[in-house]
């Protein structure tokens, strides 16, 4: 969120990963189970589009850490970060929002053209899809 006065005048959005091989720091206690199911967050020539609804994949956990959000793949043992935008995004996107939706709420919260930040967010879901952080609904 941006301080008041302030105007995003771009959506930067932030896709890191690193590799690192624990994750007890960010998730205490936290024991993964591995899923055996395929991997079915691949889009199979799926467009995603604005009436698309994306949910976690089952092997991701997140957690948001000082406004950013931290995302780990349980099978790669990747870690992921997502800056203060892209947070917000993954936040609308997690609430079950379609994508579409997830625009307009960024529209209302941010000076930005129309086109630029749903080709921000559609980038963001594409990028998250790719790295199998998220699977897109069958709904």
């Amino acid at each position: 969120m941006l301080l008041p006065g302030f105007r995003l005048v771009r959506v930067q959005v932030c896709v890191q990963y690193h590799r690192s091989p624990g994750y007890q720091a960010l998730f205490p206690g936290f024991q993964p189970a591995l899923s055996t199911e395929p991997d079915s967050s691949k889009m199979c020539g799926m467009a995603i589009g604005k009436d698309t609804i994306v949910r976690v994949s089952p092997d991701t956990l997140f957690r948001e850490v000082g406004g950013e959000m931290v995302l780990l793949d349980l099978r790669s043992e990747h870690y992921f970060g997502l800056d203060a935008v892209g947070a917000e995004i993954w936040s609308l996107l997690e609430s079950g929002l379609t994508v579409g939706e997830t625009i307009e709420r960024m529209l209302t919260e941010y000076e930005v053209e129309e086109d630029q930040i749903e080709a921000d967010v559609l980038r963001l879901v594409r990028d998250l899809v790719d790295a199998s952080l998220i699977e897109v609904s069958p709904d």
